[in-house]
């Protein structure tokens, strides 16, 4: 059961590890372990809100405009002249950094799902936890 969970669990550490280490950075006292633990897990949440969204396709249409015209300076100026010829769409490489240019949404469309991460959903719960954490010892300490 604990396998399940492991990153669940390893998200919660990170955040209260970085937010003891501030914590010990600014002094140790209550409400500044308040503070920070809320601050902390507020910007892990927006990280994972964020990475969710891309996840999502939010801005695949921006992504693949800007893949489609990685090589060129101000969408007509090249960035480079090449000498070779490229008519061969479909084996079109970059020259700078050797990755394939993709050439249809299809394609572009396939990658970007192969690059999402697998368990967002438990780094945001983690995160959503230790928010209501950091809130629920706020109106303890009031």
């Amino acid at each position: 059961m604990l396998q399940k969970y492991q990153i669940f669990f390893k998200s919660i550490l990170w955040i209260s590890g970085l937010s003891a280490l501030f914590v010990i950075w600014q002094g140790i006292n209550l409400l500044t372990t308040i503070n920070t633990l809320f601050l902390v897990s507020l910007f892990f949440f927006c990280v994972y809100c964020f990475k969710w969204l891309i996840d999502q396709g939010t801005f695949y249409t921006f992504q693949y405009s800007w893949q489609k015209t990685k090589r060129y300076v101000l969408f007509f100026l090249p960035k480079y002249w090449s000498l070779k010829q490229a008519t061969d769409m479909k084996n079109d490489y970059d020259e700078e950094t050797g990755e394939k240019i993709y050439h249809d949404f299809q394609e572009f469309y396939e990658y970007k799902q192969s690059q999402k991460w697998e368990d967002l959903d438990q780094l945001l719960c983690s995160s959503l936890m230790m928010l209501l954490i950091s809130f629920i010892l706020t109106f303890l300490y009031m």
